[in-house]
């Protein structure tokens, strides 16, 4: 009986690079959700009131890793 050389991952493995993948996408769509929230306040903020002052990033702990959004600084 012949033995095969190629490297079938287990069920365990295929589950944590899965598991891994899907953390990593749902960070981007949540980062991309909150960049564009920061973007529909930013256009309907009182500009009369508020002044841009600065971007900075923000980097927020989440259940699918570390996001990094960039936030828009206002003042009165």
């Amino acid at each position: 009986m012949e033995h095969s050389t190629e490297y079938c991952p287990t069920f365990r493995e295929i589950e944590k690079g899965l598991f891994i993948f899907l953390q990593q996408t749902y960070g981007e769509i949540m980062e991309e959700i909150l960049e564009n929230i920061e973007s529909i306040i930013a256009k309907h903020q009182d500009k009369k009131r508020y002044q841009l002052k600065d971007k900075r990033e923000v980097q927020i702990d989440t259940s699918f890793g570390p996001i990094i959004i960039k936030r828009k600084h206002s003042i009165v």
